[in-house]
């Protein structure tokens, strides 16, 4: 065997190992940004539904106190709303 068959055979590996770790690299990051996506998508679903919450007791509490209350909107409105935005 000559000496350059075997460093061109060790440069190719060389190679073929880097572009392996540079297609993990792409994978990793298009993975990534979908991770962001979502997790972004969640902090505003998450905002949304701390404001209904914060909103249901509300109108808990007016109920209690005085008996009846001004609902804003339909609660069974507000659930499929939320029900909707977190199927998208």
């Amino acid at each position: 065997m000559d000496i350059k068959e075997v460093t061109n055979i060790l440069d190719s590996l060389d190679s073929m190992i880097r572009y392996e770790d540079f297609l993990k690299f792409v994978l990793f990051k298009a993975h990534y940004r979908k991770y962001m996506e979502i997790h972004e998508e969640y902090e505003g679903l998450l905002a949304k539904y701390d404001q209904y919450q914060s909103e249901v007791q509300q109108l808990r509490a007016a109920l209690v106190e005085g008996g009846t209350c001004q609902i804003r909107c339909d609660l069974q409105h507000i659930v499929l709303k939320v029900a909707d935005q977190s199927r998208r």
